[in-house]
C-alpha cells in the first residue's frame, strides 16, 4: 500500500499592514518599519536601497505602527497595536542589539467589549510624546502617559458621543490635545477637541 505525506512549510505573512520611517536603530540611522500582520521588517535605508536589517516577531496580530519618541530620547521608538486593543512601545538597544519593549498596555474589558466598534482600532500618539490615546471602544478613550513609562498611569475617559469616528493630537499645544470626530445619535457628525490632564486623569474641552 502507498503511503502518502502531507508537507507543509508556514511562510511569513507579506501583507503590509502600515509602514514608517524612524530612527529606531540609531540617531543616526534611518530605518523603513513595515508591519505584515504577524511581525514588522526593519529596513536600513542606504544609498542603494533597502537591506533588511531585523524581523521582529509579533505574537499577535498586528492593527498598526507609529513612530513616537519622548523629548529626551536620542532615538525613535515604535507604538505598536494590535487588533485585539494591546499597545506596546518598542525600542532598539544598541549595546545588546536587541528590541527591548518598554511599554505594554492591554486595554481589553468585558464591560467595553458590549460597546467595541466595527472599525478598526484608533491609536494615536501626541506629537511631543507626552501620551497615547486608544480607543477600545464606541465612545471611550484609554489614555496612556509616556514619561515613566508605567502602565499604571493609564485611565479611561468617556467622550459625549455615541461612536468616534476618527481622532489625531494636534501640534504645538501646551496641553496634549487631542481633536474627534465624533457622531452623535442622531447621526450627526461633530468635530471636538479636548485638552487631556494627565496629572488629573481627566480631559476638558479644548479649542
Amino acid at each position: 500500500r502507498m503511503s502518502l505525506n502531507y508537507v507543509v512549510t508556514a511562510y511569513p505573512s507579506q501583507k503590509v499592514i502600515q509602514s514608517c520611517v524612524a530612527r529606531f536603530t540609531g540617531p543616526k540611522n534611518r530605518n523603513l518599519l513595515v508591519a505584515r500582520v504577524t511581525h514588522i521588517d526593519v529596513y536600513d535605508i542606504g544609498p542603494h536601497g533597502l537591506v533588511l536589517f531585523v524581523r521582529l516577531p509579533v505574537y499577535a496580530r498586528i492593527a498598526g505602527i507609529m513612530r513616537f519618541r519622548r523629548p529626551k530620547d536620542a532615538q525613535d521608538s515604535v507604538v505598536l497595536f494590535t487588533a485585539r486593543l494591546g499597545v506596546a512601545i518598542l525600542s532598539w538597544n544598541q549595546e545588546t542589539a536587541q528590541c527591548v519593549t518598554v511599554l505594554t498596555s492591554d486595554d481589553r474589558d468585558d464591560n467595553l467589549f458590549s460597546t467595541v466598534s466595527e472599525r478598526r482600532p484608533l491609536c494615536k500618539v501626541d506629537p511631543s510624546g507626552r501620551c497615547i490615546g486608544v480607543s477600545p471602544s464606541r465612545n471611550h478613550l484609554r489614555i496612556i502617559p509616556t514619561q515613566t513609562f508605567k502602565n499604571s498611569l493609564a485611565f479611561l475617559v468617556r467622550l459625549p458621543a455615541d461612536e468616534i469616528i476618527d481622532m489625531v493630537f494636534l501640534h504645538g499645544c501646551k496641553m496634549p490635545t487631542i481633536a474627534v470626530l465624533l457622531m452623535d445619535s442622531s447621526y450627526c457628525v461633530h468635530l471636538r477637541s479636548f485638552e487631556i490632564y494627565i496629572q488629573d486623569q481627566d480631559i476638558l474641552p479644548g479649542l
